[in-house]
């Protein structure tokens, strides 16, 4: 019997991948426009980040911060994670 591609836990690995990557785009994005200071603060935090809800709340707090130095403690929440784990 042939399997529905959006069932394949390839399919939906995939699409989980461009979730995250959307999001990580988004969250620098918002630092770009917002905090040019703390873009390379950014990328470094969210390089490896697989956790598509905090990179969310992340943008969130980024998005409503009115200073650099809360944005920076948004961004200090993200814990870098090693891909090897």
């Amino acid at each position: 019997m042939l399997q529905n591609i959006e069932d394949t836990p390839t399919y939906k690995r995939l699409v989980q991948q461009g979730r995250i990557e959307g999001a990580r785009e988004v969250l620098i994005l918002l630092v770009q426009r917002r905090f040019p200071s703390l873009v390379t603060l950014a990328r470094a935090k969210t390089a490896n980040m697989t956790d598509l809800e905090k990179l969310q709340e992340i943008s969130l707090e980024i998005s409503t911060a009115r200073l650099a130095r809360d944005a920076r403690k948004y961004l200090a929440k993200l814990v870098l994670e090693d891909p090897q784990q």
